[in-house]
């Protein structure tokens, strides 16, 4: 399992993210986004580096929201240096 079993049954809003360390074209990483999309949850499209020394434009920190949610904008911070990722901002509204 992949999550606790809680996260199935409360019918709760939920944001999961962090630094996943894996960009959105791995097999592994594909299979997680599929588990989490028959829970109602979808990924944040980030098509930009979330790490500072990355080789390609791909990110590898990641945003997860349920259905629940309407995302109103989201931005990478890239000037600002208190880590080796970028800290990504995003602006959600809990849908009435």
């Amino acid at each position: 399992r992949f999550f606790p079993e809680n996260t199935e049954t409360e019918n709760l809003p939920k944001i999961i993210f962090g630094d996943f360390n894996l960009k959105d074209d791995n097999p592994i990483f594909q299979e997680f986004i599929g588990n989490l999309e028959k829970l109602d949850i979808t990924r944040l499209p980030i098509n930009e580096a979330t790490y500072k020394f990355a080789k390609s434009n791909k990110a590898i920190d990641h945003v997860f929201y349920s259905n629940d949610f309407v995302v109103n904008s989201y931005e990478v911070i890239k000037n600002i240096n208190t880590s080796d990722h970028y800290p990504i901002i995003v602006d959600l509204d809990l849908k009435k």
